[in-house]
Protein backbone atom coordinates (compact mmCIF):
# COMPACT_ATOMS: atom_id res chain seq x y z
CA UNK A 1 0.00 0.00 0.00
CA UNK A 2 1.84 3.16 -1.18
CA UNK A 3 0.87 5.86 1.05
CA UNK A 4 -0.35 9.72 -0.11
CA UNK A 5 0.39 12.25 2.02
CA UNK A 6 -1.42 15.07 0.09
CA UNK A 7 -4.50 12.64 0.23
CA UNK A 8 -4.12 12.08 4.09
CA UNK A 9 -3.21 16.15 4.48
CA UNK A 10 -6.79 16.93 2.49
CA UNK A 11 -8.76 14.23 4.45
CA UNK A 12 -7.59 16.10 7.71
CA UNK A 13 -8.35 19.54 7.08
CA UNK A 14 -12.05 18.47 5.52
CA UNK A 15 -12.34 16.36 8.99
CA UNK A 16 -11.10 19.27 10.88
CA UNK A 17 -13.21 21.91 9.30
CA UNK A 18 -15.99 19.83 10.08
CA UNK A 19 -15.12 19.44 13.69
CA UNK A 20 -14.62 23.68 14.33
CA UNK A 21 -17.93 24.30 12.61
CA UNK A 22 -19.69 21.31 15.23
CA UNK A 23 -17.32 23.44 17.37
CA UNK A 24 -18.89 26.53 17.23
CA UNK A 25 -22.46 25.08 17.13
CA UNK A 26 -22.16 24.13 20.23
CA UNK A 27 -22.27 20.25 19.16
CA UNK A 28 -18.53 19.17 20.30
CA UNK A 29 -16.28 19.95 23.22
CA UNK A 30 -12.80 19.75 23.39
CA UNK A 31 -12.41 20.93 26.90
CA UNK A 32 -11.67 18.55 29.25
CA UNK A 33 -14.09 17.01 31.75
CA UNK A 34 -13.15 17.50 35.36
CA UNK A 35 -14.52 13.46 35.65
CA UNK A 36 -11.49 12.77 32.82
CA UNK A 37 -9.23 10.66 34.54
CA UNK A 38 -5.63 10.78 33.41
CA UNK A 39 -2.64 8.31 34.57
CA UNK A 40 1.11 9.79 34.68
CA UNK A 41 4.05 8.47 36.12
CA UNK A 42 6.35 11.18 38.39
CA UNK A 43 9.13 10.86 39.47
CA UNK A 44 9.82 13.73 42.59
CA UNK A 45 13.11 14.43 44.64
CA UNK A 46 12.08 14.39 48.47
CA UNK A 47 13.68 16.72 50.59
CA UNK A 48 14.43 19.59 47.85
CA UNK A 49 12.73 22.76 46.76
CA UNK A 50 13.57 25.05 43.47
CA UNK A 51 14.18 27.93 46.27
CA UNK A 52 16.37 25.85 48.10
CA UNK A 53 14.62 25.27 51.47
CA UNK A 54 14.59 21.58 53.15
CA UNK A 55 10.80 20.80 53.34
CA UNK A 56 11.90 17.07 54.09
CA UNK A 57 9.62 14.38 55.75
CA UNK A 58 12.14 14.29 57.60
CA UNK A 59 12.84 9.91 57.70
CA UNK A 60 16.43 8.92 58.96
CA UNK A 61 15.81 5.22 57.71
CA UNK A 62 14.05 3.34 54.62
CA UNK A 63 11.27 1.73 57.33
CA UNK A 64 10.45 5.23 58.60
CA UNK A 65 10.76 6.72 54.77
CA UNK A 66 8.17 4.38 53.85
CA UNK A 67 5.69 4.85 56.72
CA UNK A 68 5.76 7.86 56.40
CA UNK A 69 5.73 8.43 52.81
CA UNK A 70 2.55 6.38 52.69
CA UNK A 71 0.97 8.33 55.52
CA UNK A 72 1.34 11.38 53.30
CA UNK A 73 -0.02 10.14 50.85
CA UNK A 74 -2.90 8.72 52.20
CA UNK A 75 -3.72 12.75 53.24
CA UNK A 76 -3.33 13.67 49.09
CA UNK A 77 -5.82 10.17 47.83
CA UNK A 78 -9.78 11.30 47.52
CA UNK A 79 -11.17 14.84 46.88
CA UNK A 80 -8.55 17.57 47.27
CA UNK A 81 -7.46 21.40 47.57
CA UNK A 82 -3.81 21.85 46.04
CA UNK A 83 -2.61 25.39 45.15
CA UNK A 84 -1.83 26.46 41.64
CA UNK A 85 2.24 26.24 40.79
CA UNK A 86 3.30 30.08 40.24
CA UNK A 87 4.88 28.43 36.98
CA UNK A 88 1.74 27.72 35.59
CA UNK A 89 -0.06 29.27 32.42
CA UNK A 90 -2.98 30.21 34.78
CA UNK A 91 -3.87 34.10 34.65
CA UNK A 92 -3.32 36.68 37.62
CA UNK A 93 -4.98 40.02 37.47
CA UNK A 94 -4.45 39.35 33.65
CA UNK A 95 -1.41 38.03 33.13
CA UNK A 96 0.62 34.64 32.88
CA UNK A 97 1.27 33.42 36.36
CA UNK A 98 4.92 31.93 35.24
CA UNK A 99 5.86 35.63 33.78
CA UNK A 100 5.41 37.20 37.45
CA UNK A 101 7.37 34.34 39.04
CA UNK A 102 10.17 34.39 36.34
CA UNK A 103 10.06 38.69 37.48
CA UNK A 104 10.46 37.25 41.34
CA UNK A 105 6.75 39.00 41.56
CA UNK A 106 5.02 36.95 44.60
CA UNK A 107 1.26 36.68 44.35
CA UNK A 108 -1.35 34.46 46.77
CA UNK A 109 -1.82 31.44 44.06
CA UNK A 110 -5.63 30.08 43.75
CA UNK A 111 -6.69 26.61 44.50
CA UNK A 112 -7.84 24.29 42.24
CA UNK A 113 -10.13 21.55 43.47
CA UNK A 114 -8.80 17.69 42.25
CA UNK A 115 -9.44 13.95 42.83
CA UNK A 116 -6.99 11.93 43.44
CA UNK A 117 -8.32 8.13 42.73
CA UNK A 118 -4.48 6.63 43.05
CA UNK A 119 -1.49 7.44 44.27
CA UNK A 120 0.86 4.79 44.55
CA UNK A 121 4.37 4.00 44.86
CA UNK A 122 6.28 2.11 42.36
CA UNK A 123 9.58 2.51 43.29
CA UNK A 124 12.26 4.71 45.15
CA UNK A 125 15.99 5.22 45.47
CA UNK A 126 17.58 7.34 47.91
CA UNK A 127 15.91 10.99 48.07
CA UNK A 128 13.97 10.42 44.49
CA UNK A 129 10.63 8.56 44.22
CA UNK A 130 8.45 7.34 41.23
CA UNK A 131 4.63 7.32 41.76
CA UNK A 132 1.62 6.01 40.10
CA UNK A 133 -0.50 8.81 40.16
CA UNK A 134 -4.67 8.95 38.78
CA UNK A 135 -6.06 12.08 38.75
CA UNK A 136 -9.01 13.93 37.62
CA UNK A 137 -8.29 15.81 33.92
CA UNK A 138 -6.59 19.61 35.34
CA UNK A 139 -4.88 18.34 38.41
CA UNK A 140 -1.23 19.91 38.66
CA UNK A 141 1.07 16.92 39.59
CA UNK A 142 3.98 19.51 40.48
CA UNK A 143 1.87 20.67 43.47
CA UNK A 144 1.54 17.10 44.35
CA UNK A 145 5.57 16.87 44.82
CA UNK A 146 5.41 20.59 46.53
CA UNK A 147 2.85 18.81 49.38
CA UNK A 148 5.57 15.68 49.30
CA UNK A 149 8.38 18.17 50.17
CA UNK A 150 9.91 17.84 47.07
CA UNK A 151 9.97 18.83 43.47
CA UNK A 152 9.06 16.66 40.02
CA UNK A 153 12.21 15.44 38.28
CA UNK A 154 9.90 13.61 35.46
CA UNK A 155 6.24 13.34 34.54
CA UNK A 156 4.96 11.32 31.82
CA UNK A 157 1.98 11.08 31.52
CA UNK A 158 0.75 7.74 30.11
CA UNK A 159 -3.03 7.83 29.81
CA UNK A 160 -5.69 10.71 29.44
CA UNK A 161 -8.92 9.86 28.79
CA UNK A 162 -9.61 6.33 26.82
CA UNK A 163 -5.84 7.32 24.95
CA UNK A 164 -3.46 5.26 26.42
CA UNK A 165 0.51 5.39 25.56
CA UNK A 166 0.11 2.01 25.19
CA UNK A 167 -2.05 3.11 21.79
CA UNK A 168 1.05 4.98 20.50
CA UNK A 169 3.54 3.86 17.89
CA UNK A 170 6.77 5.61 17.31
CA UNK A 171 6.88 8.00 14.10
CA UNK A 172 8.96 5.52 12.55
CA UNK A 173 6.20 2.69 12.64
CA UNK A 174 3.45 5.20 11.52
CA UNK A 175 1.16 4.18 9.27
CA UNK A 176 -2.44 5.61 7.57
CA UNK A 177 -3.81 2.81 8.67
CA UNK A 178 -2.93 3.02 12.06
CA UNK A 179 -5.52 5.85 12.32
CA UNK A 180 -8.27 5.50 14.76
CA UNK A 181 -11.10 6.53 12.38
CA UNK A 182 -12.48 9.81 13.28
CA UNK A 183 -15.53 7.95 14.56
CA UNK A 184 -14.36 6.15 16.83
CA UNK A 185 -11.99 8.90 18.45
CA UNK A 186 -15.65 10.80 19.07
CA UNK A 187 -16.99 7.41 20.58
CA UNK A 188 -14.05 7.79 23.08
CA UNK A 189 -14.70 11.37 24.19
Amino acid sequence: MEFDAEALLLTFIAETEENLRAIEEGLLSLERKPDDLETLQLVFRVGHTLKGNSASLGFSGVEEFAHELEAKLETLRGDIELPIPAASAVKIGGERAYKLARRGVEVAMPVRRSTVHGLDVIGHTGDTVTLDVRVSSGTYIRSLALELGGHCVSLRRTEVGPFSVDDAVPPEAFAPDRLLPEAEVLERV
